[in-house]
């Protein structure tokens, strides 16, 4: 992850180097709660349902007692039968975001700020890329995760 612009004095150009080669892909999941994100877990390969499960069992279930409501995209694997199998057997509330409804989705704007810093960053290793996604989830603030949430709940009344 690079970014795409840069800024030089004027009448120079900008050099930087952009690997060719994708490299390890590494991938993450996290809930995000008015104080932030929480229970942030990174992988490599793809996301399963199994994957998922192992997830939510070990990482979420915690977070999730005094009734909270899990919200959770329409992601294929969020929908998977074992999944929802896996939250009723644990008695979890939970309920699905419309289709193309990112605007209603608090994490959007969450990760795009990490994005950011990660294009900025530019790492080039699994290990600083994993020190890198660390540092930038700690980076959101209770402020920013309540901007979000707030945000997707103007937009939501603004709709209706």
């Amino acid at each position: 992850m690079t970014l795409p612009y840069g800024r030089a004095p004027r009448g120079e150009r900008v050099i930087d180097e952009q690997p060719v080669s994708p490299g390890e892909t590494v991938n993450t999941v996290a809930v995000l709660t008015e104080q932030g994100p929480d229970a942030q877990w990174c992988y490599q390969g793809p996301l399963t349902a199994a994957r998922f499960v192992a997830y939510l069992d070990v990482s979420v279930l915690p977070l999730l007692l005094a009734g909270k409501t899990l919200i959770l995209d329409r992601h294929p694997v969020h929908r998977a039968r074992v999944v929802r199998a896996f939250l009723d057997r644990h008695h979890v509330r939970y309920v699905y975001l419309p289709p193309y409804s990112s605007e209603l989705n608090p994490s959007e704007e969450a990760w795009s700020k990490v994005k950011h810093v990660l294009k900025r960053e530019k790492p080039r290793t699994v290990d600083h890329l994993l020190d890198i996604l660390h540092r930038a989830a700690q980076s959101m603030t209770p402020n920013d995760a309540q901007g979000y949430f707030q945000q997707a709940e103007d937009f939501s009344l603004v709709t209706v």
